[in-house]
């Protein structure tokens, strides 16, 4: 295999996990970046007076999120490792892209009004990051492809 075709798969795992800086969901005019999503943001906190909230809303740490960022990259590092992974770095970048793909339709935002906890399943507009992320999961998944049917 061409180092060339190597740093190019490498390239494109890296580059996933880079669009995170970028946001990657939308809901009306509010923006949420790739950490925000992965790591979990509280949105809302209603404590009048200190006395414990009343109401808050939060984006949990997304699942969804960390497969479809990460596995590209450990795809990414697997043909730099052992150029014999291609058929296992391009199994990392199709799981990584098909996550990516999902992850607007299992993202959700938990609110607790009173103690109650609930879940409230929002539309979300995808944002640059996300479609970048998807391109870019997506090339190195063919790239990874394409060694791998080319290898004798």
């Amino acid at each position: 295999m061409k180092p060339a075709m190597k740093n190019a798969i490498f390239l494109s795992g890296v580059l996933t996990v880079l669009f995170m800086v970028l946001p990657i969901l939308h809901y009306d005019d509010l923006q949420y970046t790739g950490y925000e999503v992965l790591l979990g943001k509280e949105l809302i906190s209603i404590n009048p007076f200190g006395l414990g909230s009343i109401a808050s809303a939060r984006l949990p740490f997304s699942l969804w999120a960390l497969i479809g960022y990460f596995l590209p990259l450990l795809g990414g590092i697997s043909i730099l490792m052992k150029e014999r992974l291609t058929l296992i770095s391009s199994i990392l970048f199709l799981g990584g892209f098909f996550a990516l793909i999902t992850l607007p339709n299992k993202t959700e935002v938990i609110y607790v009004i009173a103690g109650i906890e609930n879940t409230l399943d929002v539309a979300w507009t995808l944002g640059i990051g996300l479609i970048g992320s998807m391109i870019s999961a997506g090339m190195g998944a063919i790239l990874a492809i394409t060694v791998t049917l080319k290898r004798p």
